[in-house]
């Protein structure tokens, strides 16, 4: 299966992360599927280990956004509620078909807010991350007409073994400067144009973990 290229942008200030998930460049998602989604999990302890009821995994498709917390024991979770069901203040999210700064031809965009509080953080920490492979749906995962794509971060990501996923290092409340880093299909920039947001905008910085030998 094709990956589909990508634009993640993901930015937190005091109280919330958001992402931005753009698939809008040459091999984007072109087709507004109904059973496209988007997956990101999060390792909240940071520890490498999936810890049920602790870690979190946050999905968007057309009913709106979810949240999900890890099952004890394996690596799979339980979905705990909807952004509409107001269990979780400020939480909300969205998947929209339309162009962007990055492409003119309407495609496939993501957006997500969630309070930091569900994922164990606040400025300045570092938190796991992933969208891994082996399961339905990925960052994003693009329908297209019965021929899935994936695009799986970092790459090669899995379930089953914390140890390849991400970090993320959210900003402080002192902004700092922003970096691009490359990811085989998907590109990770930060700061994002703050006009999103109403809040003071701080970067996120996001990292492939080095696995010990």
């Amino acid at each position: 299966m094709d990956p589909i290229h990508t634009f993640v942008y993901i930015v937190n200030d005091g109280s919330y992360l958001y992402i931005c998930v753009d698939a809008g460049q040459a091999t984007g998602d072109y087709t507004p599927d109904p059973w496209d989604e988007c997956m990101f999990v999060f390792d909240v302890g940071n520890d490498n280990l999936w810890t049920g009821g602790v870690d979190a995994v946050f999905w968007i498709d057309s009913w709106g956004a979810h949240h999900g917390l890890a099952l004890e024991g394996a690596p799979w979770y339980s979905h705990h509620c909807f952004d509409y069901s107001n269990l979780h203040p400020g939480f909300a999210g969205a998947e929209g078909f339309g162009p962007s700064p990055t492409t003119s031809t309407p495609h496939r965009i993501y957006e997500i807010k969630i309070p930091l509080s569900l994922i164990g953080a606040s400025p300045g920490a570092t938190i796991g991350f992933s969208s891994p492979g082996g399961v339905e749906v990925s960052l994003p995962f693009d329908y297209n007409g019965g021929a899935p794509r994936h695009n799986v971060w970092p790459e090669g990501a899995a379930w089953d073994d914390l140890s390849g996923w991400g970090d993320i290092v959210l900003a402080s409340r002192r902004a700092v400067g922003g970096m691009l880093i490359p990811v085989e299909k998907a590109e990770i920039l930060a700061p994002w144009i703050a006009v999103a947001f109403a809040a003071l905008v701080l970067t996120v910085f996001a990292t492939k973990r080095r696995r010990e030998l």
